[in-house]
């Protein structure tokens, strides 16, 4: 009878299952999607907080030493724009100083060195008074001069250019964490949603389809053993010798009517 109840009680758990399907499975698997989108969205928070993208506040701002802000994403966009702009600087000084080595060859002490006027110059050292000064006494020295500033300017333009290159490869690697840690999460929140509005349509289904069986009464234990039941045993007994009895009775009383028949003819 335990058993019986206890087989009648998981009925109509196991007939929800079977038509609404596995309610358990699709509950580890939103457990599972769920701590993969946890997991990225972490990666999200220490992303901004690392790099300020994202944030807001023009995009590009994370909170930083003490209560200073900065944003390391836009910190290397204006180091770009920066370094953009010293070097079309510094190539621009490059290109007036290989002028007038140019007209220096062409027309000698009367060669122009306007063009050597430029800001540049100072960072290297050299004022455009001590270039006018040699272009009027010794023309030789200026042109050794002019060529000892360009060969330094030449080696600050390929370092520019290398700096300027890694700052954009750095650029580009972080636009593409950010691209791959924003579809991780949205994959994984699509699934945690999908798997949630399954979970509410399989308890409905569990309580709709569960609700057709029902135990309507749990099996009671009987009070003494089914088997044997002695009087019924014994009444069965008692009337089947009765009706044996009578029932040879009846053939004996034939038995002797016919003789006696027999022996009167």
């Amino acid at each position: 009878m335990v058993l019986t109840n206890a087989v009648a009680a998981a009925v109509p758990e196991a007939m929800a299952d079977y038509y609404g399907g596995n309610f358990e499975a699709n509950q580890e698997a939103l457990d599972a999607a769920m701590a993969e989108f946890r997991r990225w969205d972490d990666r999200l928070r220490e992303f901004r907080g690392r790099t300020g993208i994202g944030l807001g506040l023009s995009g590009d701002l994370a909170s930083g030493r003490g209560d200073a802000l900065f944003g390391a994403h836009s910190v290397i966009k204006q180091e770009l724009v920066i370094k953009n702009s010293d070097r079309a600087a510094l190539q621009n000084a490059v290109d007036r100083i290989d002028r007038v080595l140019q007209l220096l060859t062409t027309e000698g002490e009367g060669a122009s060195i306007a063009l050597a006027d430029v800001p540049e110059l100072a960072r290297y050292g050299v004022s455009y008074d001590e270039l006018r000064q040699l272009a009027a006494t010794d023309p030789a020295a200026l042109r050794a001069r002019l060529q000892t500033v360009r060969a330094q300017m030449s080696a600050d333009l390929e370092l520019l250019a290398a700096d300027a290159v890694a700052r954009q490869a750095m650029e580009a690697q972080l636009n593409q964490e950010w691209e791959e840690i924003l579809r991780q999460r949205g994959n994984w929140l699509e699934s945690v949603t999908a798997l949630e509005g399954r979970a509410i349509e399989l308890q409905m289904k569990r309580i709709i389809e569960g609700d057709r069986v029902k135990l309507v009464d749990a099996a009671a234990l009987p009070q003494r053993p089914a088997r044997p039941n002695w009087p019924l045993y014994l009444g069965l007994a008692g009337t089947a010798g009765l009706l044996l009895g009578l029932l040879l009775a009846v053939i004996a009383v034939y038995w002797r009517g016919d003789e006696a028949v027999r022996m009167r003819g």
